[in-house]
């Protein structure tokens, strides 16, 4: 693990064995990485930690990455997390998106009553009145790791953050994400 001065969480969901392994690639990519820290769930939750503070830190992080799939639009933790990264803005500085289990972008623009469903089903009140702009920021955050897997080169998602790093050590919120009307109760 790096001891880096630029940490990161990632975001995925627990609900499919087939997502830690790529967690622990990216992990291991890292070695090329001196500046970055990876801060992982399982290794910083501790029992007796608040987990409703410890989603608040993941959603809010200086740079994130997103592992989407339908298993994280599924998962009550991981749209929590989602949720408060929407609200916390900034998605096209600190927030990088990797796509697996064949997930696009355009599933959550046709799945969006299913989406709202399971936001409902877990007490997140998260109202996204233009899911176009959503989609369109997610977009802009994409960095392309096809078919990623756990042999998968995680080099570019890892280049993505150092170089956000140096051009916005301090990401604001940009004006696209001030149209997304979003809110959410703790």
């Amino acid at each position: 693990m790096s001891i880096g001065e630029w940490p990161f969480y990632v975001s995925y969901s627990w609900e499919t064995e087939k997502h830690e392994p790529l967690v622990a690639k990216l992990e291991k990519d890292l070695v090329n990485f001196p500046n970055l820290e990876l801060k992982l769930d399982k290794k910083k939750c501790k029992p007796g930690d608040s987990i409703k503070a410890f989603l608040k830190k993941v959603g809010e992080a200086p740079r994130l990455v997103l592992v989407l799939s339908e298993a994280y639009f599924n998962s009550e933790y991981t749209l929590r997390e989602f949720a408060i990264a929407l609200v916390h803005g900034g998605l096209n500085t600190r927030v990088r998106v990797v796509l697996v289990d064949g997930f696009r972008l355009d599933h959550f623009l046709k799945n969006q009553h299913s989406l709202q469903n399971n936001l409902d089903k877990f007490g997140i009140e998260l109202n996204l009145s233009d899911y176009d702009t959503v989609i369109e920021l997610l977009s802009d955050s994409l960095v392309s790791i096809p078919g990623a897997k756990d042999d998968s080169d995680f080099t570019p998602v890892l280049q993505h953050i150092q170089e956000s790093y140096q051009r916005y050590p301090n990401p604001e919120l940009d004006d696209a994400e001030r149209l997304i009307n979003i809110r959410t109760v703790e």
